[in-house]
């Protein structure tokens, strides 16, 4: 019995000493690093998010070598011009307007760029997270960029439509465009008439971009244009204002040494317009990719994609033109109504447009 109690005492013992919560005494006798163990700090852990992001950067298929944007208002030939970009060059992927028809805030703004740019590894690999504040449009370019350069290498650019909201972005974009050498076109017409002219006609269409077939039926109705209580001269105005607004936010790209080019549609469409398209071309690609065979246009040149609507003359396009004529008469906006005059002006320039494009590298 003694001993039995004996062995009872040394399980409680045990029991207890397993349960115990140690002495004063013991902490201070306990090795020095059981009490100095290091304490992850926040530095530590932004380190351990930063390289696992950086990792998941490692991961990713390989990015395009450039990118670029494309900026303009509505009815410049901005979606054509992205069309005649892929059927010159199989290197560049792109898509058309991105920060439209979506609640984008510019957190959302800044993240998504990011995740198009990974500018940063702990911004541009947010996760899920991230890539949820991005518009189903603007997720489906991420993941088709990301493929076009798995497929190409480096070999590859990306570029996308901005329309006049980017001017609200600037103060953060600059700083964006300059880190990253994103090359950025600029698009204007010089003849606001036509401007008003492809506006007034998709406005009674409905069809921004028609087949082949379709744009030259809607090309052979003439159209009217509003004249009255000074309708026409105000919505003269507005594409006047446009047109300066862009000429002005090019000027600070340009001041802000980022790569542009400022681009008038009329250039490259008219005489001379194939070698402004390839300098356009070039100078997109950049210094690295506009040498590459690789990046030259197939032989023969694919179709056309985007089809022009109005080509003739604006007597034979605007039912009402006469009337037109006369409001317009002794204003800025009656030089559109000279089309010789302009066409003479235009296939004077050629050559120098073909060189440069009015490019600022």
């Amino acid at each position: 019995m003694r001993v039995l109690k004996v062995l009872l005492g040394l399980g409680v013992a045990s029991a207890a000493g397993a349960g115990a919560t140690a002495s004063p005494r013991d902490a201070a006798n306990a090795p020095v690093r059981s009490r100095t163990q290091s304490v992850p700090t926040s530095r530590d852990g932004a380190a351990r998010r930063n390289a696992t992001a950086t990792r998941r950067l490692a991961l990713w298929p390989p990015q395009p070598a450039g990118h670029f944007v494309l900026l303009g208002t509505q009815r410049t030939g901005t979606t054509w011009i992205m069309s005649e970009f892929a059927r010159r060059s199989p290197c560049v992927v792109h898509a058309s307007e991105l920060f439209i028809q979506y609640d984008w805030s510019r957190p959302a703004r800044q993240a998504c760029l990011a995740l198009l740019y990974r500018t940063e590894p702990k911004k541009a690999l947010g996760g899920a997270p991230a890539r949820r504040q991005c518009s189903p449009r603007f997720r489906q370019f991420l993941d088709r960029t990301a493929a076009f350069a798995e497929k190409h290498g480096h070999r590859t650019v990306a570029g996308f439509k901005w329309m006049q909201s980017v001017e609200k972005d600037w103060p953060w974009l600059k700083r964006l465009w300059k880190e990253k050498g994103v090359r950025v076109v600029t698009l204007r017409r010089r003849n606001h008439v036509r401007t008003v002219l492809s506006r007034v006609t998709n406005r009674k269409t409905g069809d921004a971009h028609p087949t082949e077939a379709k744009a030259a039926a809607i090309g052979r109705k003439k159209i009217k244009l509003e004249t009255t209580h000074g309708a026409l001269y105000k919505h003269l105005r507005t594409v006047s204002r446009s047109y300066n607004e862009l000429g002005h936010f090019h000027d600070k790209v340009k001041a802000a040494g980022i790569p542009a080019a400022l681009v008038a549609y009329e250039d490259l469409v008219g005489p001379g317009g194939d070698a402004a398209l390839a300098s356009l071309r070039d100078f997109v690609l950049g210094p690295g990719l506009a040498g590459d065979e690789r990046c030259a246009p197939s032989i023969p040149v694919a179709p056309e994609r985007v089809h022009r609507i109005h080509g003739g003359s604006l007597r034979d396009e605007i039912s009402n033109y006469d009337e037109v004529v006369s409001k317009l008469a002794g204003t800025p906006y009656a030089k559109s109504l000279d089309e010789a005059a302009a066409d003479e002006a235009a296939a004077g320039l050629a050559a120098l447009v073909a060189q440069n494009v009015t490019v600022s590298n």
